[in-house]
């Protein structure tokens, strides 16, 4: 019996009309976290930034273990002279900058319909799914 579908919502059923890779958008992120937490960054940090996020960047730089977030932030603010207590509210808006623009697909609404309606139709036997 299907308890649960689980999407990865971008690229999946939204997407966002910005590259994959974001390397090109890391200082327009920062100067947007910059702008809206009141942080000043000098050049020297924007280029530190730039630096970590693009060892990071899987599109750049494969890589075999993950590296979580907060390990990436860290390594960020440890190069500069802001506060690492800041650390979520940084994330917050460098994240919220790529997230501005997001668009559905248009035949997200569709195939949710019609998965809906399959399961329903199963009315809680076992199923499975021949496409």
């Amino acid at each position: 019996m299907i308890r649960a579908i689980v999407f990865d919502i971008g690229q999946t059923l939204t997407f966002y009309p910005i590259p994959l890779n974001w390397s090109k958008l890391y200082r327009p992120a920062f100067e947007n976290v910059s702008e809206k937490l009141g942080i000043a960054i000098s050049e020297e940090e924007y280029e530190h930034i730039g630096k970590v996020l693009t060892r990071y960047n899987t599109r750049i730089n494969p890589r075999e273990t993950e590296a979580s977030s907060d390990e990436i932030f860290a390594e960020i603010l440890d190069g500069t002279g802001i506060d690492r207590n800041r650390v979520n509210e940084i994330k917050r808006e460098f994240y919220s900058f790529f997230r501005t623009d997001v668009d559905v697909y248009p035949e997200a609404e569709a195939v949710l319909k019609e998965l809906k309606a399959t399961l329903e139709m199963t009315n809680g036997t076992e199923t499975t799914f021949d496409k």
